[in-house]
């Protein structure tokens, strides 16, 4: 195979999407980072203060059951003022409006009923809408720069940018606050100085939240060596062609191409203590790790040693990045192995403790395998700081008995991992949330909640809804077409009046969105109900 194989190709500032010119433009100028999933970082902390304010209100209302929020939940919701509110409402208007010119207006005031008429029906790319700001930010274009190592003066920057030079120096200021977070000093010239597996971990993590869904923002040379490294490390991983993977890859290439080009390799210091010596490594991986040495010669003209290393950390963080499973326990150090294993004790004990039975040990192994990835990124990738704070007040009304399984995990793994509460919750709940609801069946977790289906002479329409009502993981949900003794529900296209004792939802068609969730929020508030009256 060919490869474009000179080894230095200029890292310069890239084109910008400007549909919405709010502020100007701002390109992101910048080529990025490489090696592994290990943040999933939130990055709303790049936005304009403004546009942070537009984007969370745009989420909070998009995530609304209701049709209609009044501005005194809203407030006591976000904790804002009513003229942040007003500000933020305005602007995001007027922004939609740009982005999406046919589409009718998603949210409306209503002054005279002091709230926000919501329509479910206009479907908004929040992910679109994120991307117009984070293009138009000082604070993204000037990170971009200080990666890419192509700021050249304040004065430079801020005529590029349409800004000013105090405005320049002051976003050094916050970003520099940040970065010291994770521990990366930016010095007085920009440079990066700190571990470099950290800095490559941060800027993944922007990267990937950022481009998850686009085109990498490179020049066309560094596109085509990024494709040549895709092909082969599909190939010598053995990996299906999933195009989020591939997207992921490219990332990566990017940024180990751009770190080593400017002269920054990972120190022999500064490798995670994961793997035993490469020596004890099984076959399949010293192929693996040969082929990487060879792919990199392609690009970089390094000591072998340093690509030794380099490739090494790449096996890891393909791990971390949950392409590869989880990683072989031969492959661990003994340290490696002790510090992971408080994550299956404590889930064991605490589930027996949370449902008073025990969980299973293939639903456990399942669960943990899931979760590996997780683990070792927590404990020699991650950097707290920056992961969002997950949503557990919805998570508790919609997974209610999950919820109360990982709280308590959680706060029993903060004690053990010497890791603030919050911190960790932020990292690990989604996480967990989600390889509950993948292994242990709702049916074990949960009350049974009675249904009775019947629709009159619309067998096809009761079919579809059975199905829906079956595949929900919220609930536990036991569907009758008789009626039964304590039915807790019926839905039907017509009052039954037989059924007084049970709730109703009268469907003639079949329900959207919105209806359905109307149900499965009042089935959800009565598993909670008796959730807590056994306990």
């Amino acid at each position: 195979m060919q490869h474009p194989i000179s080894k230095k190709v200029e890292i310069n500032s890239f084109s910008n999407n400007k549909s919405l010119p709010l502020r100007g433009p701002a390109p992101f100028r910048t080529l990025i980072h490489r090696l592994g999933d290990w943040g999933m970082m939130t990055a709303s902390w790049v936005l304009e203060k403004q546009d942070q304010d537009k984007l969370r209100l745009c989420q909070f209302l998009t995530s609304q059951v209701a049709d209609f929020v009044t501005i005194r939940h809203l407030l006591a919701e976000m904790g804002w003022t009513r003229y942040r509110f007003g500000q933020a409402l305005a602007g995001l208007e007027q922004d939609l409006k740009k982005l999406w010119p046919e589409q009718p207006p998603a949210f409306a005031l209503d002054a005279s009923r002091r709230g926000v008429q919501v329509d479910h029906r206009v479907l908004l790319d929040v992910k679109r809408l994120t991307h117009e700001y984070r293009q138009q930010s000082i604070i993204w274009a000037l990170l971009g720069e200080i990666f890419a190592e192509t700021f050249v003066s304040y004065e430079v920057f801020a005529e590029t940018h349409h800004t000013t030079v105090p405005i320049a120096r002051a976003t050094k200021k916050q970003i520099a606050v940040v970065l010291a977070r994770v521990g990366i000093t930016l010095t007085r010239h920009n440079a990066l100085i700190g571990d470099e597996t950290t800095i490559r971990v941060f800027f993944f993590g922007l990267m990937r939240e950022a481009y998850v869904d686009q085109e990498i923002p490179f020049p066309a040379e560094m596109r085509i060596r990024a494709e040549a490294a895709v092909t082969e490390i599909l190939a010598l991983y053995q990996l299906p062609e999933r195009e989020t993977t591939k997207q992921a890859i490219r990332m990566q290439f990017a940024i180990w191409y751009s770190r080593l080009v400017n002269h920054h390799a990972i120190m022999a210091t500064e490798m995670p203590p994961l793997f035993v010596p490469l020596i004890n490594w099984d076959e399949q991986h010293h192929q693996i790790h040969a082929g990487l040495v060879m792919m990199m010669r392609h690009f970089v003209d390094l000591p072998d040693a340093v690509l030794a290393r380099e490739a090494e950390y790449a096996i890891a963080s393909m791990y971390v990045a949950g392409f590869l499973g989880p990683i072989p326990d031969a492959l661990l150090t003994e340290t490696a192995t002790r510090k992971l294993q408080p994550f299956t004790t404590t889930m064991q004990r605490e589930f027996e403790t949370v449902m008073h039975q025990a969980l299973d040990s293939e639903t456990l192994s399942q669960m943990m395998a899931l979760l590996s990835p997780t683990h070792v990124r927590l404990l020699y990738f991650s950097h707290l700081g920056f992961r969002p704070m997950p949503d557990v007040v919805r998570a508790k009304h919609r997974f209610p008995i999950q919820t109360q399984i990982i709280l308590t995990v959680v706060a029993k793994l903060a004690v053990v991992l010497g890791i603030p509460e919050q911190a960790l919750l932020n990292v690990l709940f989604e996480e967990y949330l989600t390889a509950m609801i993948q292994t242990v069946a709702t049916k074990k977790l949960l009350p049974k909640i009675k249904v009775i289906v019947d629709m009159n002479n619309l067998p096809s329409l009761e079919a579809l809804i059975v199905s829906r009502l079956e595949q929900t993981p919220l609930v536990n949900i036991v569907v009758s077409h008789e009626a039964v003794p304590q039915a807790d529900f019926y839905i039907s296209d017509i009052e039954i009046a037989g059924l007084k004792n049970a709730t109703p939802f009268i469907w003639s068609h079949y329900p959207d969105e919105n209806e359905f969730n109307k149900f499965i929020e009042k089935a959800t508030d009565l598993t909670v109900h008796r959730m807590t009256a056994t306990d």
